[in-house]
């Protein structure tokens, strides 16, 4: 037994010092700073152990490809578990879907017709639902009125009373309450990715919405048809190990199953796959996007034609 442990040690040990360089400018590209020697030996050890995981799946000739993400350190168990997924609650559908009549354009994307704000960072805080609301707030404003405004997920974070702030919550239940409250900007409300005390009272609203929409569930063209109108807020499951090291190219159903736990945003579309705005930052995926791979029917690739909304003006 004490001669496989030993094996076992320096194939690890093996394995970190060979990625010792890459590990290096891991650290120094993120900023990642371990509370003693013991976590850096660790974190270096869980490092090399998903670079070897990340160097087999590239090899195997799959639509994307994955990489040193700043998730690379991490376990994905730990990614999974940690607040950066796991911040949806039971997907649901609080009321009937109002079809779109219009037939969707070919393909669109919204960032080039200046309808989307710069990727945000929701941190170590569940509050997914937020940033998946706000981005459909700020392109469905732009739409309507022609001013993009980057509004506030601490506010919903604070004060959404059917959610949870950082501990999760619905994109549905944040339309609802800026129908009731509107929302501020983010300037007059920073995000500071922790709970805090609702403080909607010393800001004043930059936008009014008069409701929301729920796009039909397992209906691509439905979805197609929402996001050719706005972005759309859409539900994805993001805790597997290629999300977490997601770099560019088109998720397939080989990266991920349906059972939903984050909110993104679904920003345009091809025939062949979903443009999907994250919040994990920029320095994520492909500047912090993911393409996802077009389903017409079904749950959808990470279940993106189950639980979609957006907002109404």
């Amino acid at each position: 037994m004490k001669s496989i442990i030993f094996a076992l040690f320096a194939i690890a040990l093996a394995s970190s010092l060979r990625y010792e360089n890459t590990f290096n400018s891991f650290e120094a590209r993120y900023g990642k700073n371990y509370i003693n020697d013991a976590e850096r030996s660790f974190r270096a050890k869980v490092f090399a152990y998903n670079m070897d995981w990340v160097n087999k799946i590239n090899a195997e000739g799959h639509p994307y490809t994955v990489g040193a993400t700043i998730f690379a350190d991490m376990t994905n168990q730990e990614f999974a578990t940690s607040k950066m997924c796991g911040c949806m609650l039971k997907p649901t559908m609080t009321k009937p879907a109002t079809p779109i009549m219009d037939a969707a354009l070919e393909e669109v994307d919204w960032r080039e017709k200046g309808a989307v704000t710069p990727v945000k960072d929701q941190a170590s805080c569940g509050s997914c639902w937020a940033f998946s609301a706000t981005g459909s707030l700020e392109g469905g404003n732009f739409v309507a009125n022609g001013k993009l405004i980057s509004l506030s997920e601490q506010q919903l974070v604070d004060c959404d009373p059917k959610s949870n702030g950082c501990g999760g919550g619905l994109m549905t239940n944040a339309f609802e309450y800026v129908m009731k409250k509107g929302l501020c900007t983010e300037e007059d409300y920073p995000y500071h990715a922790k709970d805090e005390d609702c403080k909607d009272d010393k800001c004043t609203a930059a936008i009014q919405i008069k409701g929301y929409e729920e796009v039909a569930a397992y209906d691509g063209a439905a979805l197609k048809a929402a996001v050719s109108k706005a972005p759309v807020s859409v539900a994805v499951e993001a805790d597997s190990a290629v999300f977490q090291m997601y770099t560019g190219g088109v998720v397939d159903s080989t990266a991920c199953g349906t059972s939903l736990n984050h909110g993104v945003l679904a920003v345009g579309y091809t025939d062949e796959y979903w443009i999907v705005k994250n919040s994990w930052g920029p320095s994520w995926g492909d500047k912090g996007y993911i393409k996802i791979a077009y389903k017409a029917t079904g749950a959808g690739i990470c279940g993106i034609n189950q639980m979609n909304s957006y907002p109404t003006f």
